[in-house]
């Protein structure tokens, strides 16, 4: 008889689903996939359960209600009869017992999505006279509701012992206000907040100003991706050199669509990072504007440094390269857009830094 996989074998396993292996998300397909291994035995319905429930949120909004009223179904009575006086509509009866302490299961938080999740449930189950989720400032009419609910599910969180890795910060269908994002820097959740070591966050959400003066909760971040920042790199720029000491860091999707607008404070603050710093990967950034890179070669503890879909690279700005020797660099690729075909100088230095990697380094 064949022997049972152990439980670590089965949980890389469901890592080969997520295309992505440093973001939590799954698709519906992905989801429907890993939720099928809960039937094939005990052993794989306790990993893969496990699995699911360590990110809550961040599937499609009908999934993401459902977990919505499991986690319901796991307060107590106290707790259940301070919402109901406060009008939030609990059921009043729960079909079944949970099969798992779901709540400790939690390591990735989508808050965004748990907040936006609370107001689409709420919008469904309230009467439209006393809750309208669309008002005229795009804000619900009677919001106290919203705060109540989400800490009660941050609460649950940390009285079942859940043990966050990750935050995730993006943009999701209903507006998340200033308040709601500053509920996580009320005393009672700032020390399970502090110790996370990975921070993913879109830069292009209308109240990103409001995170980043919650700053203050990320300083002990190991990774850090960061998205659409046309934003405010200047700011950016500030956050990246709060950091204690990032060993990951990746920039995504920065464009130059508003005038003035360069990655430069980015590139400046990458010096505050030098002494940890092995893993920096550039995706789909305009260095439009930018001015020489003089924090990169600073960084001699790099690894791996990636380049791709990136434009605009002249010979200026990565002059300061060309002298440079990162002795533990082990990975180098660069690919580059058309826009960047007058600086066949950085090619050059590239493919003689890393001569056998010729194929990660050209123009696509």
């Amino acid at each position: 008889m064949t022997p049972p996989l152990v439980a670590d074998v089965i949980l890389r396993i469901l890592h080969y689903l997520q295309p992505d292996p440093d973001s939590p998300l799954l698709d519906t397909t992905q989801f429907r996939a890993t939720y099928k291994c809960i039937f094939i035995n005990k052993r794989w319905c306790e990993v893969a359960s496990a699995f699911l429930w360590s990110r809550p949120f961040a599937f499609s909004p009908k999934q993401n209600k459902k977990l919505l009223c499991q986690y319901f179904s796991m307060f107590t009575i106290k707790e259940r009869i301070i919402l109901l006086q406060n009008g939030v509509p609990l059921p009043s009866v729960f079909n079944k017992p949970p099969l798992f302490d779901y709540p400790s299961f939690v390591r990735h938080l989508f808050y965004p999505a748990m907040v936006s999740t609370v107001k689409e449930w709420l919008a469904e189950k309230v009467a439209p006279n006393m809750y309208n989720l669309k008002s005229e400032i795009g804000q619900p009419k009677n919001p106290m509701k919203v705060p109540l609910i989400v800490r009660a599910l941050l609460k649950l969180f940390i009285k079942h012992g859940s043990h966050i890795e990750s935050v995730h910060i993006y943009s999701t269908r209903y507006f998340v206000s200033p308040e709601e994002y500053l509920l996580l820097k009320e005393p009672y959740f700032v020390n399970w907040i502090f110790p996370i070591k990975k921070l993913l966050v879109d830069a292009d959400l209308p109240n990103f100003e409001v995170f980043l003066a919650m700053a203050s909760l990320f300083r002990n971040l190991t990774f850090l991706r960061v998205q659409n920042i046309n934003r405010d790199p200047i700011r950016i720029g500030d956050f990246i050199r709060s950091q204690n000491g990032l060993v990951t860091l990746e920039i995504y999707s920065f464009s130059d669509d508003f005038d003035d607008i360069n990655i430069s404070p980015i590139m400046w603050a990458l010096e505050s990072q030098r002494d940890t710093l092995r893993r920096l990967c550039f995706k789909d950034v305009s260095f439009d504007f930018c001015e020489p890179w003089i924090g990169l070669p600073s960084c001699q503890s790099l690894q791996e440094l990636l380049i791709i879909n990136c434009e605009y690279i002249t010979k200026g700005m990565s002059e300061p390269l060309f002298d440079s020797i990162f002795p533990e660099l082990k990975n180098l690729r660069v690919e580059c857009t058309k826009r960047s075909n007058h600086c066949t100088e950085f090619l050059q230095w590239a493919k003689r830094f890393s001569p056998e990697n010729h194929k990660y380094i050209n123009w696509i």
